[in-house]
């Protein structure tokens, strides 16, 4: 039986990642230096980290929104966005809000390979549903909170960009599950 090896298609634009934790883009993000990393839908760790991801995304939201659904600081998430063949390509989205419940509009901070009609910069509509993954950095300390499918991926600390690294653990001590 011929199965499709890539169920995910897993965009972490090293670049877009460095020039949001280091300042707004410069529109250089998202051609060479965009790699697509895949992984195969029955990868256990992946799975487990993104489960893990939706499991605290409330937690991370009531932090992260106003009541108004205003973003309170510079944090992302990962969308997975619906692939015509199958699988899905997940996506980081940055200066994102809250619609109405369950809803959400941000700015693609990835390229979006499977539909080349989305382009980094372009505002799109997303469901709590879709979030795989977020992430919420701290400049005072350098830490990458969130981040379960980064993890994953980037077991080696040394190959994310600047001077960040992984929190010991994926929530802030002081955040209620």
């Amino acid at each position: 039986m011929n199965r499709p090896t890539i169920a995910f298609v897993l965009i972490i634009a090293a670049l877009v990642i460095a020039s949001r934790l280091q300042g707004p883009s410069d529109g250089l993000a998202g051609t060479e230096n965009d790699p697509v990393l895949t992984v195969e839908q029955e990868n256990e760790a992946m799975n487990a980290a993104i489960a893990e991801a939706q499991a605290s995304l409330p937690a991370f939201l009531a932090h992260a929104l106003t009541e108004k659904g205003e973003l309170r600081a510079e944090a992302s998430v990962k969308i997975a966005l619906p692939q015509p063949s199958g699988g899905a390509e997940h996506v980081w989205v940055r200066s994102f809000r809250r619609l109405a419940e369950g809803r959400y509009s941000g700015v693609l901070d990835s390229n979006v390979y499977s539909n080349p009609d989305l382009r980094i910069g372009d505002e799109i509509d997303f469901t709590s549903d879709m979030v795989s993954d977020w992430l919420w950095p701290l400049d005072d300390t350098n830490e990458l909170f969130g981040g379960f499918t980064m993890r994953v991926l980037y077991a080696d600390e040394a190959s994310l960009p600047g001077d960040w690294r992984f929190s010991k653990t994926p929530l802030p001590a002081d955040w209620a599950n």
